[in-house]
């Protein structure tokens, strides 16, 4: 997998259904995952019985910026009223 993508929600899935038969290194091996992003999904799933949410990581992303289209719409409406 590339440096620096989000493993997707299935991916994780399959790495803890995974890890029941192999070991951290074979996971790693078979599904391009690093090993430490490995730790990172198992250990999650051993504290909270769930794979990390994607709901969450889209909250924590920063607020869409305006772009003209917004500008011309609040424009337009200043005009008119």
């Amino acid at each position: 997998m590339a440096k620096g993508r989000r493993i997707t929600p299935e991916v994780q899935q399959i790495v803890v259904r995974l890890s029941a038969v192999l070991s951290k290194d074979d996971i790693a091996i078979y599904m391009g995952v690093s090993t430490s992003a490995i730790k990172q999904i198992l250990q999650y799933f051993e504290q909270n019985n769930t794979i990390p949410a994607d709901e969450e990581k889209e909250r924590q992303r920063r607020p869409r910026l305006l772009c003209d289209e917004d500008i011309q719409v609040c424009a337009s409406v200043l005009i008119i009223n």
